[in-house]
């Protein structure tokens, strides 16, 4: 009988954890509901599905739910949390979360350190958001992308420039996500010069093809700075279409002018 409830639980788990996957997060809770019995992984998939899915307050709500349960989370649970919590600014909550799992978890392991860097930088608490990668055991590349896009965004550009060498000294290949990150500061520091570097750079130096949100963020920085032809010239020479959110930067940056 109990061998027969665990393999239900599994079961019923797994198809939770496929509807949220799939983004129908009203199936997964169909099934959610129907569960006479949950486990942890249980409550983590559907908190997780929530918050991947665009509803960090349902993600919040079934977090509480499960506190008033007595169920303790586990660290994969936190991290749907964390992510819940930064997409509402909701600081104080996050940390309250963070604090129900061993501190090590976060310093060990890359998933759980990079969400509590990420709640941190986006909630403009930069300072807590550096202790925490500066105590980090692994520091794997999603890592590095987190701390710099969070400095990046909080107005420490050059730092990040910094971080950035030093990810290529240690010898982890930057991605197009930490392209994205260093754009953007360029953008808000107004340094078009090394904007122009880094995006060409992508290709030149590191084999990496520029998709439509880096010509986006690059025609961004061109048109803030005033270059609206420069930024008119870019676009027409994208390998790809521009979509809204290219157009949108150029009109953007003639309306500012």
């Amino acid at each position: 009988m109990e061998m027969n409830m665990v393999r239900t639980v599994f079961v019923a788990t797994s198809l939770v954890d496929m509807y949220a996957k799939c983004g129908n997060t009203e199936k997964a809770h169909g099934v959610f509901d129907g569960m006479p019995e949950k486990d942890i992984v249980t409550w983590g998939a559907m908190i997780q599905g929530y918050a991947l899915n665009g509803f960090p307050r349902e993600a919040m709500d079934l977090f509480l739910q499960m506190q008033r349960e007595t169920v303790k989370p586990d660290c994969y649970t936190v991290v749907g949390v964390l992510s819940t919590c930064t997409r509402l600014g909701a600081l104080e909550l996050g940390e309250w979360a963070s604090e129900l799992v061993d501190r090590n978890e976060f310093l060990c392991n890359p998933v759980v350190g990079t969400a509590l860097i990420d709640l941190y930088a986006k909630c403009g608490s930069m300072a807590r958001a550096w202790e925490v990668f500066q105590g980090m055991k692994e520091k794997d590349q999603v890592v590095w992308n987190a701390i710099i896009a969070g400095l990046a965004m909080n107005g420490y550009v050059k730092i990040s420039f910094g971080l950035f060498g030093q990810v290529e000294k240690i010898g982890i290949k930057p991605d197009g996500d930490i392209f994205i990150a260093l754009l953007c500061g360029c953008t808000h520091a107004g340094l078009v010069d090394e904007g122009r570097q880094y995006f060409n750079s992508m290709y030149r130096v590191f084999s990496l093809t520029p998709t439509v949100e880096h010509y986006g963020s690059m025609v961004d920085l061109l048109g803030r700075a005033g270059l609206l032809d420069e930024a008119h010239q870019m676009i027409r020479n994208m390998p790809m279409e521009a979509n809204a959110i290219v157009w949108g930067a150029l009109l953007g940056a003639c309306t500012v002018g």
